[in-house]
């Protein structure tokens, strides 16, 4: 098997990003404080996955727990944070 590690991760550089996730979209419908509120939730360790979402839910949000844990890790396809 013959692989080029230096090839295989330039050309992850170059690959698109996606359509904007659930969180994305939720973020830019957010006015200015919620919006700050968010993002400081989302970069607080301490605050778990299912507590955001929950919170989302209550406000009429439709997120999956799973989307909560991409956006998170900037494993989502928007790589918005």
């Amino acid at each position: 098997m013959n692989r080029n590690l230096g090839a295989q991760l330039q050309e992850m550089s170059r690959r698109r990003k996606g359509p904007p996730c659930s969180i994305s979209v939720i973020l830019a419908a957010l006015d200015k404080d919620d919006r700050t509120a968010l993002v400081e939730a989302l970069t607080d360790a301490t605050i778990e996955h299912t507590a955001i979402r929950r919170v989302l839910a209550d406000n009429g949000f439709r997120v999956n727990i799973n989307t909560v844990q991409r956006h998170r890790r900037r494993e989502c396809l928007c790589d918005a944070q």
